[in-house]
């Protein structure tokens, strides 16, 4: 869908701003079309396309979840740094994960798990607070 040509015609028909999930340098590598690419071959996939997409629309916003299984320790906050280094132009947005009911298969599979808090959905907000807790090393529910 992001291909140049529609890209093209996106900018034609004056679009100036598009948001992008990225969400995990380890997951969600359908929803960024990047198949089997994690990590660093992810990161520079993506910048690539991303880089493409500022050519014709000048505000390109890149979503990040923090606090998925996949993503521990430093290495996801390193290859974000890296694709700011090498994506400049884009303005990333990152939120936590949080489970809203049964909104999602992630937010089931949690309930399922055990492992949402009891938070009351009014303060729920993805950018300060959370409900999903912390899977621990000997453990299946957090």
């Amino acid at each position: 869908l992001l291909g140049e040509s529609h890209l093209k015609r996106l900018a034609r028909n004056g679009a100036a701003a598009i948001i992008t999930g990225i969400e995990s340098w380890f997951d969600f590598n359908n929803k960024a079309k990047q198949g089997g690419r994690m990590g660093f071959d992810k990161v520079e996939a993506v910048a690539e396309q991303v880089n493409l997409i500022t050519r014709y629309i000048p505000y390109v916003q890149t979503n990040f979840v923090w606090g998925l299984d996949q993503d521990t320790g430093p290495e996801p906050f390193e290859l974000t740094k890296r694709f700011l280094d090498l994506a400049p132009a884009v303005f990333p947005s990152h939120s936590l994960v949080a489970a809203y009911g049964d909104s999602s298969p992630l937010a089931v599979r949690l309930q399922r798990d055990g492992r949402v808090a009891d938070v009351p959905f009014q303060f729920l907000d993805t950018s300060s607070l959370h409900n999903r807790t912390i899977r621990r090393a000997n453990s299946t529910a957090g």
